[in-house]
């Protein structure tokens, strides 16, 4: 089982990938087919946003390995996030794939946070009435102060109320098997952050706010409970590296 599980990664990588080169069957004459859309909710392209979060961090553990606090300590993290993507160019069946990347900066505890990597629709239906519906995926790489690493990403929006309302759900996952962790931090880490989100449209065109919920959940070496097998993944470990916490936050989108 651990081994289909380590190979997931891998498959989703490639359907990705297969989307992406596959060559497009948009009618050259299509109207639509040239024009950019945004990759965020239903074709947003990007989004400035502040978040607040209660987190709860590992408890520290001695030289040995062994615990050396039983409960965890838990704090008010404030994070800043720039967000961008752009998708560009067509793919099969009317879809189209492009770029996205973000930086951010989180304080209490502090991270600084970048990735950037390809984004392309699953599957797009509707021009923007009630049950209008874009699925996106993508991967790429990052960079943040405790790690390395390569991501996953899946969006899934839909339009409530046309022209006002919209929601959707995110999962950004960086899976352990592509993780390496920086200086003498021993093992890697499997981090997931899932997000809901509700975007209302501003009076302005080109504007609207998004208020979201995300759910932050990182570990050291994967997500194994068991410490006593996996000694060996928490010897000497920074009480800041694993972390599990809920967020609320709000951002501006625009299309610039």
């Amino acid at each position: 089982m651990k081994k289909h599980k380590s190979l997931f990664p891998i498959v989703l990588v490639a359907v990705l990938a297969i989307q992406i080169l596959s060559p497009s069957t948009t009618r050259a004459d299509d109207d639509d087919a040239s024009e950019p859309e945004g990759g965020i909710g239903i074709g947003d392209f990007g989004r400035l946003s502040v978040q607040a979060s209660r987190v709860d961090v590992s408890p520290e553990r001695n030289e040995a390995g062994m615990l050396a606090k039983t409960t965890y300590d838990s704090s008010t993290s404030l994070k800043f996030a720039v967000d961008l993507s752009a998708l560009l160019l067509p793919s099969i069946n009317n879809n189209k794939h492009g770029f996205e990347g973000s930086i951010s900066m989180t304080l209490f505890p502090f991270d600084f946070d970048m990735w950037g990597g390809t984004a392309v629709t699953m599957l797009s239906l509707g021009s923007g009435g009630i049950g209008t519906i874009r699925i996106r995926g993508g991967f790429g790489v990052g960079v943040s102060y405790l790690h390395a690493y390569a991501y996953l990403k899946a969006q899934a929006a839909t339009v409530i109320v046309p022209n006002k309302v919209s929601v959707e759900a995110s999962v950004f996952w960086i899976p352990n098997q592509v993780s390496s962790a920086w200086g003498d931090r021993k093992g890697d880490f499997d981090e997931q952050r899932r997000r809901a989100s509700v975007f209302v449209k501003l009076g302005e065109e080109s504007k609207k706010l998004e208020f979201y919920a995300e759910h932050i959940d990182r570990q050291r070496g994967g997500h194994d409970k068991d410490f006593l097998a996996n000694r060996e993944n928490f010897v000497a470990r920074d009480p800041d590296d694993d972390m599990q916490g809920l967020g609320i936050g709000v951002s501006l989108m625009t299309n610039f």
